[in-house]
């Protein structure tokens, strides 16, 4: 189905985008980190970095199962 197709790319290409966003977030974090001494701040900090490296993670999972969706709907006659 051609919709489901069109929905399915344009699911991967906003998780895509929002990876960017969140690599770009995780490297401002990092260099906050590295600037901070704070322990509770470098706590908050790290806690912050491994949530969006998980939102991250999901992401491309689900990235990975439209692709695999997609390949199906693509073979079929």
């Amino acid at each position: 189905n051609l919709d489901d197709k069109n929905q399915i790319q344009e699911s991967n290409k906003q998780l895509n985008a929002y990876n960017k966003e969140i690599d770009a977030q995780i490297n401002k974090l990092k260099k906050d980190l590295a600037a901070t001494n704070k322990a509770e701040a470098k706590k908050n900090i790290t806690n912050e970095i491994k949530s969006l490296e998980t939102t991250k993670k999901q992401n491309q999972q689900s990235i990975a199962a439209n692709t695999k969706k997609l390949g199906e709907l693509n073979s079929q006659p």
